[in-house]
């Protein structure tokens, strides 16, 4: 859940949700898994009521992972954790979103075969893993896993949002995981969505511009609360580290994204990147650019008003420093 622009974080929803809240202290830690079970990477969301849902992995005696889930109504306990993903392989990365609807999603990903590839020094296995997603209410019972991925190349951790009207998206990097200019290369993001209480669509390509030489990377996705999203990736130019960041669009009613977009301008290095969409389709990304000759990097701003076209070109934010980049989004 986003406010108009800046994500929330935990604490802030537990120390300023509310006003009635404003003087509340933290309450006792409670224990989700069972005794003697780790639990590691967990992914926590909570809705505009209270209500709240938390997944994590645990990891049993085979070695194998698996993905499970806890959902707390407003002033009620948490329930009794649940496997969500399948038995017999293993599963990882989830990420969790719930609606003032109180609507929840859970993406993950999951090994579905091993194969060997060619690193260009030889013949490597690898974990094929495909994106898979669960849906259910605070009061309902889980539906079933829908595979969101196609098990023929390798799936990246996914990024998940999910809008009031109910619209979830999905995003992920799909690819053979090696390096760029190794046989058989593949690097692209990809895309899944699906409306409130409905199957997500078949995923959809979403790197299509040209340019990205050494690959497409680090995606990412916000829904704002009439289903308008952006989703984001790295565009990575060449070896000297040139990235820009490509993006797409999906209007309210849509299930599909708009035609692959590039923010103006090249960083060099990694630029952080968040952002946001408000109720009225307006969006906002901020991110940090690296220049060539610049002592450190700045933070930017590119945005777009209303629900049609696309960003403005990227204009720096003054006096802003790294450690603000979450609040400028």
């Amino acid at each position: 859940m986003r406010s108009r622009w800046t994500p929330l974080l935990a604490a802030a929803i537990v120390a300023g949700a509310s006003p009635a809240m404003a003087g509340a202290q933290w309450t006792p830690a409670e224990t989700l898994t069972s005794a003697g079970v780790n639990g590691r990477f967990p992914d926590v969301a909570v809705n505009s009521r209270g209500d709240a849902v938390a997944a994590w992995i645990t990891t049993g005696r085979s070695g194998r992972s698996a993905v499970r889930a806890s959902v707390r109504p407003a002033g009620g306990p948490w329930s009794e954790p649940r496997t969500i993903s399948r038995p017999g392989r293993s599963a990882r990365d989830p990420r969790v979103a719930i609606n003032g609807d109180r609507e929840i999603v859970v993406a993950w990903r999951r090994v579905a075969r091993t194969r060997r590839v060619n690193t260009g020094s030889g013949l490597k296995p690898q974990a094929v893993y495909v994106v898979q997603a669960r849906r259910r209410t605070v009061e309902g019972d889980w539906q079933p896993t829908q595979n969101l991925s196609s098990s023929r190349q390798k799936s990246g951790p996914p990024r998940l949002g999910l809008g009031e009207s109910g619209k979830a998206v999905v995003v992920w990097h799909w690819g053979t995981g090696t390096a760029p200019g190794s046989p058989g290369f593949v690097s692209r993001v990809q895309s899944s969505a699906g409306e409130a209480s409905s199957r997500f669509r078949g995923a959809q390509r979403l790197s299509r511009r040209p340019g990205c030489g050494q690959a497409v990377g680090l995606p990412d996705v916000a829904v704002g609360a009439g289903g308008d999203a952006i989703a984001w990736w790295e565009c990575r130019r060449n070896r000297a580290g040139d990235i820009s960041v490509d993006y797409a669009t999906m209007t309210g009613r849509a299930t599909r994204f708009g035609s692959n977009r590039r923010l103006a301008g090249v960083s060099r290095g990694t630029p952080e990147v968040t952002g946001a969409v408000a109720a009225d389709g307006s969006i906002r990304l901020a991110l940090t650019r690296a220049d060539r000759n610049a002592r450190g990097p700045r933070i930017m701003s590119a945005e777009r008003r209303g629900a049609r076209g696309a960003l403005r070109p990227p204009r720096s934010i003054r006096g802003a420093r790294g450690s603000e980049l979450a609040a400028a989004g």
